[in-house]
């Protein structure tokens, strides 16, 4: 005769291990951009336009300011976020790429983009013999991933 089994019964535990961070981890990331200037996009060739001279923007007193081309319709920006400060490099496109961009303004550039991605409203500067103020758009083209960096990645 076979002997009776015995079932044990064994009380359902669970353990949770949760992450508490001892030190502030910091949001970062790095994405490259191109920004398309309105004025050169118009006429990309720098002798188009109606009066064969190009695409000019406008002063404000409604006259011709500086001449746009080929270049800023086509500039290129590197932007890195540190701890929501924002930080950039850029420069034109063309034969203009040390022509440097400045005083860029994007909307919403502290923000994760991803490739593909449009960033519109922008506005930014460059010099050369003048400054010329761009107004345009522009998409994200890549994001980078800084694994040098020494701050903390989240």
């Amino acid at each position: 005769m076979k002997a009776k089994e015995r079932k044990l019964y064994f009380r359902p535990m669970m353990a949770i291990e949760r992450f508490v961070t001892n030190e502030y981890t910091s949001a970062c990331f790095t994405y490259e951009a191109n920004l398309v200037c309105a004025y050169g996009a118009v006429y990309p060739n720098r002798n188009g336009g109606p009066d064969g001279l190009g695409c000019w923007e406008r002063t404000a007193q409604g006259g011709r300011g500086a001449e746009h081309g080929e270049p800023c319709a086509n500039s290129i920006i590197k932007v890195s976020v540190v701890n929501g400060v924002a930080t950039y490099e850029g420069h034109e496109g063309g034969n203009k790429t040390d022509i440097h961009l400045e005083n860029v303004n994007i909307p919403g550039i502290e923000q994760p983009h991803q490739p593909g991605d449009p960033l519109v409203n922008c506005s930014w500067t460059s010099t050369l013999n003048g400054t010329y103020h761009h107004k345009g758009s522009g998409t994200v083209i890549r994001w980078i991933y800084d694994e040098s960096s020494s701050s903390n990645h989240s």
